[in-house]
């Protein structure tokens, strides 16, 4: 996805991608509070809760941009979206797909390109962070393969973010993850 809004008028930032990850509160009738959503509320039991993470820019600071959280938890609080992370300029996110039923990934690719969401295995995250202030040696604008030269993205791909002339460092971070809900025994 790359523009959206959520909760408010949280708009997406340079064609970041957007994750929505859907999980249930407690099972049993008491809950203890230990399963709570992305902005920290307890989710009461046997609620279905639906926690959309995004980049976007933060009004409440400077419209610096952050990774949000929205949450469906209907006992959450205000304010929601909320800024988690200041400073998260981009994120981009590649599927582990098995295409050929092996148990094994074959392919990463977008979320345009899954051939069949049942066979998703793992996801790559990939954030560039910035720094507040301007104090970089080095001010020339520069392209960042959120994935590296293993996966070759097309023309106008956002998974290659151009770093403005702005004269802040950056840093890339990135990981893969296994959905263990959907992995093979």
């Amino acid at each position: 996805i790359a523009s959206g809004t959520f909760g408010t008028n949280a708009t997406i930032v340079n064609s970041s991608d957007v994750i929505l990850v859907r999980y249930y509160g407690e099972g049993i009738p008491a809950t203890d509070g230990t399963i709570r959503d992305c902005l920290g509320n307890p989710i009461p039991a046997v609620t279905a809760v639906e926690d959309t993470l995004f980049v976007a820019a933060d009004a409440s600071n400077n419209n610096e941009p952050a990774l949000f959280c929205y949450t469906s938890n209907p006992a959450a609080t205000a304010p929601n979206p909320a800024p988690l992370v200041p400073g998260i300029e981009s994120m981009q996110l590649l599927y582990g797909e098995d295409i050929d039923g092996d148990g094994a990934i074959n392919r990463y690719v977008p979320g345009s390109a899954i051939t069949n969401a049942n066979n998703v295995r793992s996801v790559m995250v990939s954030v560039i962070a910035r720094t507040v202030n301007v104090n970089a040696v080095d001010r020339s604008a520069r392209p960042i393969n959120h994935f590296g030269t293993s996966y070759a993205p097309s023309s106008g791909d956002a998974n290659i973010f151009t770093a403005p002339a702005d004269g802040r460092i950056r840093q890339h971070f990135s990981t893969t993850i296994a959905l263990r809900n959907l992995c093979p025994v």
